[in-house]
């Protein structure tokens, strides 16, 4: 459950965050089991302290796949 804290800092239940990333990846092409882990490692990671690779990077995830540089779904690892 999403709430304000007294200092006016918003508050979002993880499970939430994790629920809309997953949805918005699988608007974008990911299947449900592949929307499900990447949502789920950007919210843990944001949990982890790593905010530079967590929910902040999750913007640019959706930015590389409108430019085509990400494909969702996509199993082939690194090339080059």
């Amino acid at each position: 459950m999403t709430s304000v804290a007294a200092d006016n800092t918003l508050r979002l239940d993880w499970a939430e965050v994790q629920s809309v990333l997953e949805a918005i990846l699988m608007k974008h092409g990911f299947s449900g089991d592949r929307a499900s882990l990447c949502a789920r490692l950007f919210t843990e990671t944001t949990l982890d302290g790593v905010s530079s690779e967590g929910v902040t990077r999750f913007p640019g995830c959706i930015w590389w796949l409108w430019e085509g540089h990400v494909v969702g779904d996509d199993e082939r690892g690194r090339v080059g």
